[in-house]
């Protein structure tokens, strides 16, 4: 029994030994990565826990933890009593490329695995913009990362759509009109383009539609454009008010801006009740409007001393009615007794209009036609005997160009008109276009070629402005900003209800040539 006892004495303290020999004994946890190269190694002791390394990091991967062979090394709690090697696992990441095309078509997405080759995509497109390219490069393999590659876009030619009667008895004032537009496009475009957000833009005439004065053609012409999907950033036109008139139904629809340099019917941008604007949103005018021009020329009669008026108009034209209209209510309104008298298209003989006129002793007779019609019709008043003042509109505005090589033309010193503007200004906008327009053309420019002219530069300042070509946002612009530098105002100007806010001049002639009075 003793030899039991002291057998078991024996083994306890061998055992208690080796615990002692075996609690100081240390390990190595050797940690390496996936090609067998070692990331770190931890010594710890034995049946002690430890921290974890930290996770390695690979390029395009997820850590997914340690492995021992196939079994994922759980090493929370984990008592250690024998040296081990572990194995770094990873996860390959996808990733996504974003295409951002800023208005052109839809580029699909990629998603793919890191470093998997990559497709570049179609090109995409956009109406009216050529594609210059990609912020970014397009990698060959995907990267490491998402990304967001936004198209890079030049702005095509600013498509201007111009219209005006090129061919029909109107022809003289639409081509005056046609040459305004092409000398201010040619000027812009040597100076450089339209400035959008810092990029030069050049304007191009894509197309001048001669409407024939017709109240169809031009509408017609327009949709048959839009039906083709052309691209019309803006549209200068249409020159007379009843073709404007049936033309803003189309255009209205699309929401294209418009500026008509001559059209000066009131309807024309607020409808017939004056209160249409949001129907006509999108039309907008170089030019006075009518009863602007005609109340403007009745408060000069009465600030003349005149008190009995005759007004001679043409029944066939919306501008002369226009302009009658506005006089009447306005002089009488001031006092002056007025008369009407109409004749229309078809009358060549003014003689018998003038016998009543001058035998009712009339202080003034008020022309509102253009100028080969108003010409005409003066020349016979003073003939016949007629010895008072005589005022018209700005459709007077080429008065001096019917003069024969034979004729007196001194009646005229007793004729005043509304202009837009002065030819002989020493103003040196003005001088400067004049100078310009006799280059090219060979001749001094009438109201209606400096109107297109202005209507052009109106256009390019708006688009500016909106630093876009954005319909809405160029109509934004239209009605809300400030327009200078023109050769029809000599001050900065702004919109209302799409009439330009500007003062009117009143020219006369003197010797044969136009001079400019004081209002």
């Amino acid at each position: 029994m003793k030899k039991i006892i002291k057998y078991n004495l024996i083994l306890l303290l061998m055992m208690f030994i080796l615990g002692l020999v075996s609690c100081d004994k240390e390990y190595t946890i050797t940690c390496l990565n996936e090609d067998g190269s070692v990331y770190t190694t931890v010594v710890v002791q034995h049946k002690q826990g430890f921290t974890k390394p930290v996770d390695p990091i690979k390029e395009g991967y997820t850590f997914i933890g340690w492995f021992n062979g196939e079994e994922k090394w759980n090493y929370v709690n984990y008592e250690v009593c024998a040296d081990m090697t572990v194995v770094a696992k990873f996860e390959i990441n996808k990733y996504t490329i974003t295409f951002e095309t800023g208005g052109g078509s839809i580029v699909s997405s990629i998603t793919k695995e890191y470093n998997s080759l990559i497709d570049s995509p179609s090109d995409p497109v956009r109406e009216g913009y050529e594609f210059v390219g990609w912020d970014k490069e397009i990698p060959m393999t995907m990267p490491a990362q998402d990304l967001t590659i936004t198209a890079i876009w030049k702005k095509d030619n600013i498509k201007i759509v111009a219209i005006s009667p090129l061919s029909s008895y109107l022809s003289m004032y639409g081509q005056a009109v046609k040459n305004g537009i092409e000398l201010a496009v040619e000027e812009i475009n040597a100076n450089g383009g339209v400035n959008i957000n810092g990029e030069m833009v050049k304007l191009e005439i894509s197309q001048y539609i001669d409407d024939k004065g017709d109240l169809v053609t031009a509408s017609n012409m327009l949709a048959n454009m839009i039906s083709q999907n052309e691209t019309i950033d803006f549209v200068i036109g249409p020159v007379t008010s009843s073709t404007t008139e049936l033309f803003i139904t189309n255009t209205s629809k699309y929401g294209i801006p418009t500026i008509t340099p001559t059209a000066p019917a009131d309807k024309l941008t607020v409808g017939d009740n004056c209160d249409e604007r949001d129907i006509r949103y999108n039309l907008f005018r170089a030019c006075f409007n009518d009863s602007y021009q005609g109340e403007y020329m009745a408060k000069y009669a009465a600030k003349a001393g005149n008190r009995k008026a005759y007004v001679l108009y043409n029944n066939d034209d919306d501008y002369s009615k226009g302009l009658k209209d506005a006089f009447v209510e306005t002089a009488q309104s001031l006092n002056i007794e007025v008369v009407t008298g109409a004749y229309d298209n078809n009358d060549r003989d003014f003689n018998a209009f003038w016998a009543p006129i001058i035998e009712g002793g009339y202080d003034c007779v008020y022309v509102p036609d253009y100028y080969e019609n108003a010409y005409n019709i003066l020349k016979t008043g003073y003939a016949k005997g007629y010895t008072s003042v005589c005022y018209g509109g700005d459709g007077w505005d080429g008065l001096i160009t019917q003069i024969g090589p034979n004729d007196d033309s001194s009646f005229l010193e007793n004729c005043f008109y509304t202009s837009h503007y002065f030819s002989g200004s020493q103003n040196s906008t003005v001088k400067a276009f004049v100078e310009k327009y006799k280059a090219k053309y060979g001749d001094n420019p009438t109201t209606f070629a400096t109107l297109g002219y202005d209507a052009v530069y109106i256009a390019k300042q708006a688009i500016e402005s909106a630093g876009s070509v954005e319909y809405n946002a160029v109509i934004e612009a239209l009605n809300t900003g400030t327009f200078s530098g023109l050769v029809t105002s000599s001050s900065p100007f702004t919109y209302s209800n799409g009439n330009p806010q500007k003062e009117a001049f009143i020219v006369t002639f003197k010797d044969g040539k136009e001079v400019e009075t004081v209002n």
